[in-house]
């Protein structure tokens, strides 16, 4: 590891922890030239995950993104950061446990869905608003009263 410092190649770990979402391990260095200290983090690098788009695009997937997109239709419920990180964590995991190279748009929102339909149905709607790509106020009624039934919800109260 180099110094960011000195840029000497000589350093010593004189403390190594995991970070919260345990996806990674902090250290915190000591340059044995310089005597500075740094900290960097590991990270285990799997191989990458395409994501087929819709139109038949390919993308790199991106934790970050998908993280984004969760947190965005969860905004205001009572979903803890801890429970979405742990989602897309889990989502990364089955990826790789099954050497999954490709991953189409579609299967990756219908994942995100079962989730958000687990904790919160306003954040489930609001994802599902955007990733169907709702037209018209009749669709999104439609699911509506299919979430309604689904849940066997009392009706009469709205």
């Amino acid at each position: 590891m180099l110094c960011p410092f000195c840029k000497s190649q000589d350093s010593k770990v004189l403390e190594s922890r995991y970070t919260v979402d345990k996806a990674s391990i902090r250290r915190r260095r000591e340059c044995e030239a310089c005597k500075k200290r740094f900290t960097t983090y590991e990270k285990i690098e799997f191989f990458s995950v395409f994501v087929i788009k819709r139109n038949g695009a390919k993308e790199k997937f991106s934790r970050k993104k998908l993280l984004k997109s969760i947190k965005l239709a969860g905004k205001k419920c009572n979903i803890s950061i801890e429970t979405k990180e742990e989602f897309v964590n889990d989502l990364e995991i089955s990826f790789f446990a099954n050497s999954q190279k490709e991953i189409t748009s579609e299967i990756l929102g219908q994942n995100v869905l079962e989730f958000l339909k687990n904790y919160s149905h306003i954040a489930y709607i609001r994802y599902y608003s955007i990733f169907q790509s709702l037209k018209t106020p009749s669709e999104l009624v439609n699911e509506l009263n299919s979430l309604l039934n689904d849940f066997s919800i009392d009706t009469s109260m709205l």
